[in-house]
């Protein structure tokens, strides 16, 4: 069975560091691609605008998720690389 505990150390590891990072900043791209566009209406619509807010929404999610797993000493590995190869995409 897996041994589920806070790791607090991951906070200041550079990692962490990273994916705190990458959650703020995907939360700067959404808040621009919606509030400059079309006054804020339709930012998961069609058409490329839709694309990108949707593929950077979905991003952004995942982020949190791992963020929260790796807080919780949960192993991660085959999911991180996974979702790395679709964030090169």
């Amino acid at each position: 069975m897996v041994d589920i505990k806070f790791n607090g150390e991951y906070l200041t590891s550079s990692r962490g560091v990273q994916k705190i990072v990458q959650i703020i900043l995907g939360f700067v791209v959404c808040s621009v691609l919606c509030a400059n566009w079309y006054g804020g209406t339709s930012c998961f619509g069609d058409g490329r605008l839709g694309y990108v807010s949707g593929l950077n929404f979905v991003i952004v999610v995942m982020n949190i998720i791992l963020f929260l797993l790796n807080m919780m000493n949960i192993g991660t590995r085959r999911f991180v690389s996974f979702s790395f190869f679709f964030f090169l995409l």
